[in-house]
């Protein structure tokens, strides 16, 4: 009895759809991500606008910007200092948001008086990037490992892929 042999090659691996499973991943994990950053001018009057962008060949590389200045202030906070000319001035004023917290509440703009200088006294800092940046940190492992096995299955080489899919 004669054995015959045949090699089992395994198809040619599908390049472009590779990384066109990654960059869909990656935008979607963006805007997941932009929900976040939405939740946290949802109460506001302005409106920031932000923009989600994902690259990567062979990774999955995410970001959620904006150049709002306002929104800048915001998060980043403001320095005391002296405000010259006559301007209203807004005492028991209530911020509509709170340092790490991602979201937006009504807040008021409180009783407005006119004044000379107003002697600002400087926000706290909200820090939204940080606080969305540490709660995306633990899901973002397996978010990409999720687009890799769907990457894999688009290039068809998906046999085997840690029995998740």
């Amino acid at each position: 009895m004669a054995s015959r042999w045949r090699a089992i090659l395994p198809q040619k691996f599908k390049v472009a759809a590779f990384k066109a499973a990654l960059a869909v991943g990656g935008k979607d994990v963006g805007e997941e991500i932009l929900k976040d950053f939405k939740a946290t001018t949802k109460t506001w009057d302005h409106q920031p606008r932000f923009i989600v962008k994902s690259s990567g060949i062979f990774s999955m590389n995410v970001s959620v910007t904006t150049t709002d200045q306002i929104y800048g202030w915001v998060n980043d906070g403001t320095k005391p200092r002296v405000i010259k000319g006559i301007g209203p001035v807004s005492v028991g004023f209530v911020p509509k948001t709170k340092p790490g917290v991602i979201g937006s509440e009504a807040g008021n703009k409180g009783v407005v008086h006119m004044a000379r200088n107003i002697q600002h006294p400087g926000s706290e800092a909200r820090k939204f990037d940080e606080a969305i940046k540490d709660k995306w940190n633990d899901k973002l492992g397996d978010k990409f490992q999720t687009q890799l096995d769907l990457a894999a299955i688009a290039s068809g080489h998906s046999i085997g892929i840690r029995g998740r899919i």
